[in-house]
């Protein structure tokens, strides 16, 4: 799972929905007006699922090295 992330009409920022998704839910998901609290400006603005995109996860972050070979 991955963190949702819009922009900002007004600064350009990205602002974090709140949300996580996978790719494919991303593709598929069919979200109309939903509303997020901007921290770059103090508005709310209404996105659609078109609108977004993912970031990668804190944990994801972190390169998956296997276990360590002695």
């Amino acid at each position: 799972m991955r963190e949702l992330i819009v922009r900002c009409p007004r600064t350009g920022l990205p602002v974090p929905t709140g949300m996580m998704s996978t790719e494919k839910s991303l593709r598929t998901m069919k979200v109309r007006g939903t509303i997020t609290d901007c921290p770059g400006c103090g508005r709310t603005h209404e996105w659609l699922s078109e609108d977004a995109w993912l970031i990668a996860a804190p944990e994801d972050d972190q390169p998956d090295v296997g276990p360590e070979i002695i």
